[in-house]
C-alpha cells in the first residue's frame, strides 16, 4: 500500500508537469494525436516507457529508484490511451457524448491485422493497479469528461527472446484505428533523436534532418 501511495504522488506530479509544460515537451506533442471535426473528436495517446523517463527526470522530488521501478514495470508493455467522442450542438451549447471505444479501437500489425490487447490476467498485478487505481482517476481529474471517457489498452511489447516489438528509438511504424480513422506514427520519434548541428552557423535542427535547410550542407 505504501508503494502505491508513493506511485500515486509520483504519477500525479508527472501529469501536472505535463499539463503545465505541454508546449515545451516535444515528446508529448509526438505521442498524442487528435482528430476533430464539427461532430466528433477522436484521440489516441501512445505512452512509451521513454515518456515516463523524460517526465520523471524533470522532477527534483523523484528518486532514481522510483524512475527505475516505473520503467521496469511498464517496459514489457505497449500502453495506449484512446477516446471517441461525439459533439452535438444544442440549445444549451455543445453536447459532449462519450462513445464506447472498446470495439472500435484497434492496434494494427505489419499486415494490418488487429492485435488483441492483453487480458488483466496476463498483465503484472502492480501494473493493473497503477492503471486502474492511479492513471484512470488522474485522467479524469486532469481532463474532466474527456479523461473519464478514455480507455486504456495494454499490449505485449516483448517477443520470445525479450526484444521490444515496438521501439520508439528505432526505425518502424505504429498504426492504430478508431473506427475508420487511422492514427500513424513513423519511428523513431524525432523527440528521442539526438539533435544535429549545422557546421556553418552551429544552429541545431531535429535529428531527422539530413541537410541544413538554409545552407544545404549535410548535417
Amino acid at each position: 500500500m505504501k508503494k502505491i501511495l508513493v506511485l500515486t504522488s509520483v504519477l500525479f506530479t508527472i501529469f501536472v508537469f505535463s499539463q503545465e509544460r505541454q508546449e515545451s515537451e516535444k515528446i508529448i506533442q509526438e505521442i498524442q494525436q487528435v482528430k476533430q471535426s464539427n461532430s466528433s473528436m477522436k484521440l489516441v495517446w501512445w505512452i512509451p516507457t521513454e515518456y515516463w523517463q523524460i517526465a520523471m527526470q524533470k522532477q527534483d522530488n523523484i528518486t532514481q529508484a522510483q524512475v527505475d521501478y516505473i520503467k521496469d514495470a511498464f517496459d514489457p508493455y505497449t500502453i495506449i490511451v484512446a477516446g471517441d467522442f461525439s459533439l452535438e450542438q444544442s440549445f444549451t451549447g455543445l453536447e459532449f457524448k462519450v462513445n464506447n471505444i472498446k470495439n472500435s479501437f484497434a492496434l494494427l500489425d505489419e499486415k494490418s491485422a488487429k492485435v488483441p490487447p492483453l487480458k488483466e490476467s496476463e498483465i503484472d498485478e502492480m501494473v493493473v493497479r497503477m492503471i486502474n487505481d492511479i492513471l484512470k482517476p488522474l485522467f479524469g481529474q486532469m481532463l474532466g469528461k474527456t479523461g473519464t471517457g478514455v480507455e486504456v489498452f495494454i499490449y505485449k511489447n516483448r517477443n520470445s527472446t525479450g526484444q521490444k516489438l515496438l521501439d520508439p528509438t528505432k526505425k518502424g511504424e505504429l498504426r492504430t484505428k478508431v473506427g475508420a480513422d487511422l492514427f500513424k506514427w513513423t519511428l523513431p520519434l524525432v523527440s528521442l533523436m539526438e539533435e544535429k548541428t549545422c557546421s556553418i552557423d552551429q544552429i541545431k535542427f531535429p535529428g531527422n534532418y539530413l541537410y541544413c535547410p538554409f545552407h544545404g550542407n549535410k548535417l
